[in-house]
């Protein structure tokens, strides 16, 4: 039901890991 700020940031965090990741993959 919308606006949960603490999902929003649990989204934002495994976004942030992933890509982290993948950067990591690429060097």
């Amino acid at each position: 039901k919308g606006n949960n700020p603490k999902y929003d940031s649990s989204k934002n965090v495994l976004a942030y890991l992933s890509y982290k990741k993948i950067e990591v993959a690429n060097k």
